[in-house]
């Protein structure tokens, strides 16, 4: 028998759910931005499973370590899950072409708007990326979305203005709140389907691409090791 995949909303981290401090990795700097409890309870009502993807560039340039992101990502969970919102993972890319920390300095398969970190959280949670959404205050974010199969959601307030490659495939809103708003009023979004396969989109990446990334992912390199081993105490 087939196992069931689940819709989820796969949130960024930094500037979608707290003020964006810049390279946050202590928990005291931690501040959500207003409407996003209310807008994760509607979204898990409605039946979404709730997860974050965030790019981590500070690992690479030696600001701070895998366990700090670690750390303030399991102190953020347990906070959600105290107003009963369970982020079931925060994923996080610890990459940087232009980092300087050995082998975090490097072009990665992980780090949006590559959609490695959506095929990976799909891959080990069960999630079905055809009715899923990508939601980010970059246009980074909904790439990697679009990328992975999952429609891409634009928080505009905390784009920076950002001009869109595409802006007929990838849905704007003031706000997560709106957002919200929008799936439980049944708007129209990008790329959603209930088919249970991945909706490839040529525009960011290729069928054969993205087979290679889930390649890549099923592989299990030493590195992902390396870092999964890591993770372990704080997940």
């Amino acid at each position: 028998m087939s196992k069931t995949l689940s819709p989820a909303v796969i949130l960024d981290r930094d500037g979608t759910l707290h003020r964006d401090r810049g390279y946050l990795h202590r928990f005291k700097d931690f501040e959500p931005i207003p409407g996003v409890e209310e807008a994760l309870r509607i979204l898990r009502d409605r039946g979404f499973r709730l997860f974050g993807a965030s790019n981590q560039g500070g690992v690479a340039r030696g600001m701070y370590g895998l366990e700090e992101v670690a750390a303030v990502n399991a102190e953020i969970r347990n906070y959600f899950r105290q107003r009963g919102i369970d982020i079931e993972e925060i994923a996080f890319c610890p990459h940087h072409p232009e980092g300087t920390v050995a082998p975090y300095a490097r072009d990665c398969d992980c780090r949006k708007p590559k959609p490695g970190m959506l095929l990976d959280l799909a891959r080990r949670h069960g999630l079905d990326l055809g009715r899923s959404y990508m939601v980010g205050d970059h246009v980074r974010d909904a790439e990697a979305g679009l990328g992975a199969g999952a429609a891409g959601i634009l928080i505009r307030e905390k784009s920076g203005g950002e001009k869109l490659d595409n802006p007929g495939r990838i849905k704007e809103f003031d706000s997560l709140l709106e957002f919200a708003h929008a799936v439980v009023s049944g708007e129209p979004m990008q790329a959603m389907s209930a088919n249970k396969e991945v909706n490839y989109d040529p525009f960011f990446t290729s069928a054969e691409e993205t087979q290679d990334l889930w390649n890549r992912w099923n592989a299990k390199d030493q590195e992902i090791e390396t870092i999964s081993h890591h993770l372990i105490p704080f997940l």
